[in-house]
């Protein structure tokens, strides 16, 4: 968080394509950690999940609670990126439109690191994130997030 202060406020969530729309409540361990670089939960999906706060999905009438700052998407293949970023409703959304997303790939070297969370995994999985973060929100589709 000092290295990246600009980070400070911005609304970040992590989220998946299962069933629709996904979103990790703010009780995952994902979402304490972009906590903890500064992010902030989206004040519109901090009843996603329930009590228990593990994460939900959310309807295509809700994604423009998702026109935030920048989405870490989890995704297992092609298709399921696809299904993601050709989703008519998510595709009208800034956040898409202006590239401020950043996909991890199940068994990537991010996805790894977020997955497995340890004092020895997150100094990766730090090391991964900056720069995707910081070129997601820059808007630059062109660098390369996974």
């Amino acid at each position: 968080a000092a290295e990246h202060p600009d980070w400070r406020g911005k609304e970040a969530v992590n989220a998946t394509d299962s069933e629709g729309l996904y979103v990790y409540g703010p009780k995952t361990a994902n979402s304490r950690l972009l906590a903890q670089l500064g992010f902030a939960f989206p004040p519109g999906l901090r009843d996603v999940g329930g009590k228990e706060g593990f994460g939900g999905n959310i309807s295509s009438e809700q994604a423009d609670l998702l026109d935030i700052d920048v989405i870490l998407w989890d995704y297992s293949t092609a298709d399921t990126r696809k299904a993601i970023t050709t989703n008519p409703v998510y595709q009208r959304l800034a956040v898409h439109r202006e590239g401020r997303e950043v996909f991890e790939k199940e068994s990537s070297a991010l996805y790894d690191a977020l997955s497995k969370t340890s004092v020895l995994s997150v100094p990766v999985a730090l090391k991964l994130m900056a720069p995707r973060f910081d070129a997601a929100l820059d808007g630059d589709p062109s660098t390369p997030t996974e």
